[in-house]
């Protein structure tokens, strides 16, 4: 009777744990699928809105996907540009966050786009690229459109899951002739798996269940967000910029990425500055790297 006694005790525990740590992973998938709450988040927003708006004279303007989502972006359009770059923040960044941008290309007429359920943009949840490429080929159809814009070379810098999201619509076939791909992850379900460890603590051998809900809130697989595979089909220009002391995305998803293209391709690594953090620490020789690379072709 003992013996039965410690068994369905164990049982009843097993089954509390597992109830408690379906919750807690339930949060977890709500929290990182949802708009950012951080307090600083409107406060950074709003700095970097004054400095757009008042300093560069910025324009903002709304697009709708074809899934129906309104998004918001920024454009500056310079009368004597030779070129037009579009911005594609990270995970719960938002378009005012790159104003630093805007002094570092003065010649080039520039657009900063507002992800779905990011900064200005509506939309519910957030898919890590995944729903996120419709975004931006919504950003680059006004870009073909638009008479200032219609006729220059259009390039894209993709922040972390920006460059996902890039890759993606350029697979999908979207007009770039060339790619930033600034901190980007290779492969959507082992970054989640890494997210999952460093967010609960738990091996990832746990993230199944947490894959599940994912893939279950937004209507479709993570394994079909894969830059890798993306990157490998495309042959317009791609140039590659990571920090071998990223902890988020570590620099081994770059190298991975540079393996996998196949157009021309070059990787700029440094050490010292963290996550989409070098164009901050390096801004100078970003510029550099970017027009040396994309002027030769």
């Amino acid at each position: 009777m003992e013996f039965k006694k410690v068994v369905m005790v164990c049982l009843a525990l097993a089954l509390l744990t597992s109830f408690v740590l379906a919750l807690y992973t339930y949060y977890k998938v709500r929290k990182t699928c949802s708009r950012s709450t951080h307090i600083l988040y409107n406060a950074r927003r709003a700095e970097g809105a004054k400095i757009f708006t008042g300093v560069y004279k910025a324009q903002e303007i709304a697009l709708y996907t074809q899934d129906g989502i309104a998004l918001s972006l920024y454009q500056l359009i310079r009368p004597h540009a030779r070129r037009v770059i579009l911005f594609c923040h990270g995970f719960w960044q938002a378009k005012e966050f790159l104003y630093k941008f805007a002094a570092l290309f003065p010649d080039d007429t520039l657009l900063f786009l507002d992800f779905r359920t990011h900064g200005s943009s509506k939309g519910r949840w957030i898919s890590y690229g995944y729903y996120e490429s419709q975004d931006v080929r919504a950003a680059v159809d006004y870009i073909k459109h638009t008479k200032q814009m219609a006729e220059l070379p259009l390039y894209a810098i993709g922040l972390s899951m920006g460059s996902a999201s890039i890759l993606k619509a350029a697979y999908e076939g979207a007009p770039l002739d060339g790619i930033v791909i600034d901190s980007g992850f290779a492969c959507l379900t082992t970054q989640m798996g890494r997210l999952f460890t460093r967010m609960t603590g738990l091996k990832q051998c746990f993230f199944g269940p947490t894959k599940q809900l994912f893939e279950y809130t937004l209507g479709g697989a993570i394994a079909d967000v894969s830059p890798a595979k993306f990157i490998q089909a495309l042959s317009i220009p791609v140039l590659i910029i990571h920090s071998t002391t990223d902890k988020t995305v570590p620099v081994e998803d770059a190298y991975a990425l540079y393996s996998c293209a196949r157009g021309k391709k070059e990787l700029w690594t440094v050490s010292g500055p963290g996550h989409v953090q070098i164009y901050k620490y390096y801004p100078q020789e970003y510029k550099q790297k970017f027009d040396n690379f994309f002027n030769n072709n």
